[in-house]
């Protein structure tokens, strides 16, 4: 059982783990602008751990929207995805709250539940907007051919492509069997 657990995370690693270090790599610029919006919040508004949580978590939203759609997705940021993406980190914040809250109240240091509520958002966060956010229009959820489409170039991606739609390694694969 555990073989094919490994086998299985290998297979996702293989798919998607470029795609996930560059998430990664957002998501700790995300973390930091989420402590110092929080460690700016809290002694400022004087309010709950959660509320003050709350804004340096959307606060952070925002930015990894921006940074995600151009480095991690390589896409175009829109009203529709940056609602999306709000809507995913958002229900993943609900979630991120809910842990620091815990932890909080178990007596934990604030800054460190933070830092341990984090990877809950992220989890969701990455699987949301691979799955939904960031997929081109018209490709159904989770379909075989949105990782192809997701890592199409710009242009194809946006209907723009040449004359030849063909994803690019089908034109490769062509290519390498007219030479021999």
């Amino acid at each position: 059982m555990l073989s094919r657990l490994l086998r299985g995370i290998r297979s996702l690693w293989a798919r998607h783990g470029d795609r996930l270090w560059r998430y990664l790599l957002v998501g700790a610029t995300g973390t930091l602008v989420n402590f110092a919006v929080l460690r700016a919040v809290w002694p400022v508004l004087h309010t709950t751990p959660s509320v003050a949580d709350a804004v340096a978590s959307e606060v952070a939203i925002l930015t990894n929207y921006l940074l995600n759609t151009k480095f991690t997705f390589r896409s175009r940021p829109s009203w529709r995805t940056l609602l999306q993406y709000n809507v995913v980190l958002a229900g993943g914040s609900l979630l991120q709250v809910g842990v620091f809250t815990v932890l909080v109240d178990l007596g934990l240091y604030y800054l460190l539940a933070n830092l341990l509520a984090i990877p809950f958002n992220t989890a969701v966060g990455f699987v949301l907007s691979q799955w939904w956010v960031f997929r081109p229009e018209g490709a159904s959820p989770g379909s075989a051919g949105t990782a192809v489409r997701l890592a199409a170039p710009r242009a194809e991606r946006e209907g723009r492509g040449g004359d030849d739609e063909r994803p690019d390694i089908e034109r490769v694969v062509e290519s390498a069997d007219r030479r021999r």
